[in-house]
């Protein structure tokens, strides 16, 4: 298990908590868009039988393979949306959306003032996270700024939902408070996920592939 206590914000975050979102991870790596990138020399598959007519071409791994149209329409959208107050929902957030990435999926992860409404719409997944306020073991709720978020949010049926909350004490009515200030505007959320530190743990990992299956 990863160790519970608070670990110091990066320094690739030091910009504030609703920043761009910078820097590596346990997950980071080429996302399954990415054009931009090209094999090197040595990295590259030997002679094959494709020729351009000078000699035999050689070929790139598959993973740097460009997608063609029809599988780009495949490839499945997720928006990760947080609100963070002291930066722990925010990495929470991070290794949340490193995950789905790590896993094929083009992902997004903003905060509650980042996150461009029009975009909810064409998302397959939806994971919206709010570090937990209240008096430490009663009256937990989500802050102001998410619930103004939620109430300016469109209603977005489409896609699948999780919710994920950051907790000192325990999430008491936190997520009974999320569930019921998105009634009528989204699917019924089909995950909860929280953490004391911000880190992915390996029961989390577990119940994203469920989500994602």
């Amino acid at each position: 298990m990863r160790a519970q206590s608070e670990s110091v914000v990066s320094a690739s975050h030091r910009e504030g908590l609703d920043g761009p979102i910078v820097g590596g991870h346990k997950y980071a790596g080429l996302h399954p868009l990415d054009r931009s990138q090209t094999a090197p020399a040595n990295d590259r598959a030997p002679d094959s039988n494709v020729t351009d007519g000078t000699g035999p071409l050689r070929m790139p791994p598959a993973s740097l393979c460009w997608l063609d149209p029809v599988q780009e329409r495949t490839v499945k959208k997720a928006i990760v949306v947080y609100r963070s107050h002291s930066g722990v929902t925010r990495r929470y957030g991070e290794e949340i959306g490193a995950f789905l990435t790590a896993r094929g999926i083009a992902t997004q992860v903003v905060s509650v003032g980042e996150c461009d409404m029009a975009t909810l719409a064409d998302a397959d997944y939806l994971l919206l996270g709010c570090w937990t306020s209240g008096l430490f073991v009663i009256r937990q709720h989500p802050d102001e700024p998410w619930l103004a978020f939620v109430r300016e949010m469109p209603a977005t049926l489409r896609p699948s939902v999780a919710l994920f909350t950051t907790y000192q004490l325990r999430t008491g009515s936190q997520f009974p408070k999320m569930r019921a200030a998105l009634a009528g505007k989204t699917a019924s959320p089909r995950l909860e996920l929280k953490s004391r530190d911000g880190h992915l743990s390996a029961a989390d990992e577990r119940n994203l592939e469920q989500f994602l299956a």
